[in-house]
This record gives C-alpha cells, structure tokens and sequence, in this order.
C-alpha cells in the first residue's frame, strides 16, 4: 500500500502489483482525500486508486486490472477528468470506476477507448463539458443557454460529454447519475463496423443533461457500429440546452446499430422546446434487430407529430425527422406505454429530491458531491432517487399495458 501525501503534483505509475495482489495508492486513514494534480501512466497491471482527489488523470498504453474508486475528479480545466486510452494492437482488459465523483471537466468527464471489460457503476457525472465558471459569464444565461451577446466560447458545446466511449467491448455502465452534461450523458461511437460490442447501460440516472445518449458511428463506412446493446430501467429527465445555435433534447439516439433491447426506461418531463423525440433511430445507415419494450413516456415535449418514436433522417440539419426507415431489418416497438391517459405517479426531480430530503434536485446533487466510500448513505444513491420519481407508477404498471398512442414500429 502506497500512502499518497495531499499536495503531491504528480503521480507517475508505470508499475504492477505482484501475484499476492495490487499495489494500492491511497490517503491515510481517517484523512481526507489527498489531492494530486496529475496522475500518469504508460501501462500498468493490478493497480488500486482509492479515496483521492485528482486534477486530472491520463493513462495512455496498455492497462490490466486497474481499480478506481473513491476519488474525486472536480475539475479540469485543460481537457478530460479521465482519459483512458489504449490501442488496437494491445488492447486494455478489466477496468473498473466505482463510486468516483467526477465533475466540472473541460471537455468529456471520462473518455476511454479500446477498452474489454470495463465497468462504471455508482458514479456521479455532473457539469462536465461546460464548467460552471465558464458558463456564469455574460455570453451565458444561469442554464447555459446563449445570450443575444457576448463570446460563447468555453459554454456549452456539442462535442463535450459526461461520458464518451469508443471501440469498447463488454461495458457495463450501472447505477450512475449522469447530470448536466454539455451535450450528451453517454455518448458510444465506433470508426469501424463491430467496433463497439456487448454494451449494457442499466439503472442510470439522466438528468438535466442536454441529450441522453447517443450510439453511432464515427467511420465514413462504419455500418452496423455496434453491436449487441442493452439499455434497461434508465430515467431520462428535464433533458434539454441549446447548443452552437441549435436546440436540443434526444432521450436516446441509435444509429448504425446491429442488435439492441431498449426496454423499461423513463422519458420523463422533458419541457424544452427542441424538436427531438425520447427515441430517435437514424436511417441513413443500416440498423438491424433492434427491439424497444415496455418503455414510458411522459410529458416528453415534441415539436412534431407528438410521436415520441420517431425515424430520422442524418442528413436533416436538425435531425428533426424525415427518414422513413427503409434500410431497418427487424425493427420492433411492442408494450411502450405513451402519455398513460391516468394521473402517473411520476415525480419531477425535484419533488423526488425533496421526498428524500433536500431543497430541490441541485441540492441533492450537491449532496452527492459529498459522499464517501465510507458514508454512502442509501438516500443518496442513484437507485434512491429513481425509486423517488418512478417506482410508484412501475408498481400500477404491472397488468396494466394500456396506452392512448401507439409507439412507432418499422
């Protein structure tokens, strides 16, 4: 066990625990988390971060069995909190980032690729992409929207995320808060067909983020991307910002998608006044077995036909409709209950936060901000706050498949 001193400017670990297990960096006990400005790596195996408070981290290389968890990224203001990045010809096994709060990047709060086996659980991702000292300015209103006037550089951008993933395989991403993100909550991207394979996004919290989450390609030839996604029993809440002059609000966004389940998620309460549906699938690129099920939707503000399913075309500036899915195979929407025609149990974000005790959802965001490995405490979780908004209403659903739209299904 390595003791990491508060102050240390740089940690540089090129180094790997033994067969008797890792080499575990970490504060002394009973102190608070030591504070190190840059932590550095060119590969490692069997390495432990635990309970520290880092500016910025950069693994760039070839990594085995890395843990972190406990730490606290609150901001940097250079680029991402965590870059994790490794390549084709030797490829990274077995990452974890467990119970970390990461906040307040420059750009994305975590940014990793060519990764197998990576795990993000009982995060919270708040602010990253637009920090709020760059959003306070003239040029930007208190919810980041841009003003008549003023310089808008550094607010937020299209391109900054709370996650962004590339060339991954067997993700898990559970139990996390991801909220208020620049541009996306999760954004999954591949240069390459099957680049991205056996993603599962579970239990997650996405609040007042602009979007929710996108899937798609980054390759001129890349069809069918990704492969074999799951995304299950996610609430998608208050989405919504305005972005390089244009208004946005995706709940999910598929593109170049070969294989999928999206099923029992929430799209809730998105008021923002954006064209965009809670489920977009992009047809200017073959997509393929894909089925979406026993999903809700409520009072998901729609600037179209009011389908909260909608086809799309890539080519439209706006991506605000005009597909008409020609290129789907095995494309299915079965169960979704659209606008329940019954006064839902559903709570806003703030109302669930004050049920569980805070002064509205920034507060208890604030709280999350808080936490520590050792005093989690249960009302401040991810798992909490969605039973707050959704577990009345998932307890009336059961026997009860009635909707007053059909979703849309190609």
């Amino acid at each position: 066990m390595v003791y990491v001193e508060d102050g240390t400017p740089e940690l540089t670990i090129n180094g790997s625990g033994r067969i008797g297990g890792p080499i575990i960096f970490t504060g002394r006990p009973g102190q608070p988390r030591p504070r190190v400005d840059r932590v550095e790596s060119t590969g490692c195996r069997q390495i432990w971060l635990i309970g520290l408070e880092i500016r910025h981290l950069r693994f760039v290389g070839t990594f085995q069995d890395i843990l972190i968890e406990d730490c606290l990224f609150a901001g940097n203001s250079d680029g991402d909190n965590l870059l994790i990045q490794t390549f084709p010809s030797g490829r990274s096994q077995r990452i974890a980032i467990r119970r970390c709060i990461i906040t307040f990047a420059k750009r994305q709060g975590l940014f990793a690729k060519w990764i197998d086996q990576l795990l993000i659980e009982e995060c919270l991702f708040d602010h990253n992409g637009w920090p709020p000292e760059e959003a306070s300015g003239s040029a930007f209103d208190e919810d980041g929207q841009s003003s008549s006037s003023g310089d808008t550089s550094g607010g937020p951008t299209m391109f900054n995320h709370n996650i962004y993933l590339k060339e991954c395989r067997d993700v898990v991403i559970r139990g996390n808060v991801l909220a208020r993100g620049s541009s996306f909550g999760l954004k999954i991207s591949s240069d390459r067909t099957g680049g991205m394979v056996n993603v599962l996004v579970e239990d997650n919290l996405f609040l007042g983020d602009a979007n929710g989450i996108t899937v798609g390609r980054s390759g001129r030839y890349a069809d069918y991307a990704t492969r074999n996604l799951t995304f299950r029993r996610n609430v998608f809440t208050e989405l919504g910002r305005t972005l390089n002059g244009q208004a946005q609000a995706i709940g999910i966004h598929l593109t170049s998608v070969d294989g999928g389940v999206i099923e029992r998620n929430f799209f809730i309460y998105k008021d923002y006044p954006a064209p965009h549906a809670a489920l977009e699938l992009e047809d200017d690129h073959p997509q393929r077995n894909i089925a979406v099920r026993n999903n809700v939707v409520y009072r998901w503000h729609v600037n179209n036909d009011g389908n909260p399913w909608r086809v799309t075309s890539g080519s439209s500036e706006e991506n605000s409709g005009g597909g008409d899915g020609s290129d789907f195979q095995n494309v299915t929407s079965t169960g979704d209950l659209i606008e329940p025609d019954a006064p839902p149990a559903l709570r806003t974000a703030d109302e669930a936060a004050r049920l569980l005790g805070h002064d509205g959802y920034e507060a208890m965001l604030e709280a999350m901000r808080q936490r520590r490995r050792s005093d989690w405490p249960a009302g401040l979780t991810p798992a909490a706050a969605i039973e707050a908004m959704v577990k009345p209403f998932q307890k009336r659903l059961e026997g009860d498949k009635r909707f007053l739209r059909p979703a849309h299904s190609e």
